[in-house]
């Protein structure tokens, strides 16, 4: 299974089931706009899950602070901006990054991506970050990230373009992209 499940951000409640760790987390997110999109990306999550027939359950971080479900069920990786969330789930690792595609990037990042698409590269290259579990311990150089990342690029409910990206570990089946939308 090789799925990215997207939707734009809407005010709503903490999903529960998370456990106490993530509650932390949430309470310490003082920006109302971050706060809102991480609620909203967990949501999504929660609504994925359910989609599998499974619960959300406790979450650990690992040493880098990638969230995990410690008891290896299922992968998963989320992310978001102000305006768009993203959660990739799979059998293996995985990783998912969303960015505006109109994002502005240093002129020293974007001369290291090398790239006629540097926001599209940009967040491949967080994705494959986010699927190897290594965090911000290496910097883009110009190289292909080591992992292959599937990408699709979408617009938010205001129109801003944005790009999502997707890396898995040990899968050969095509991603299958499916957009949600929140209740409101």
């Amino acid at each position: 299974m090789r799925k990215v499940y997207f939707a734009p951000i809407i005010p709503l409640p903490a999903p529960r089931g998370f456990g106490p760790a993530l509650e932390a987390h949430w309470e310490r997110l003082r920006a109302p706009a971050r706060r809102r999109a991480s609620l909203a990306a967990w949501m999504l999550l929660s609504l994925a899950l359910e989609e599998h027939g499974l619960e959300p359950g406790e979450v650990a971080l690992l040493e880098r602070g990638k969230p995990v479900f410690p008891d290896g069920r299922i992968c998963f990786s989320l992310s978001h901006d102000e305006a768009l969330c993203a959660v990739s789930l799979s059998e293996a690792p995985t990783g998912v990054d969303v960015e505006r595609a109109d994002r502005a990037l240093s002129p020293s990042l974007i001369r290291r991506l090398d790239d006629a698409d540097p926001v599209g590269r940009w967040c491949a290259w967080e994705a494959c970050l986010k699927c190897s579990g290594e965090g911000w311990t290496r910097t883009p150089d110009g190289n292909a990230p080591a992992r292959p990342a599937a990408s699709l690029r979408v617009r938010d409910p205001q129109g801003s373009p944005h790009v999502i990206a997707a890396a898995f570990e040990n899968a050969q089946e095509p991603v299958e992209w499916i957009e949600r939308r929140f209740a409101t």
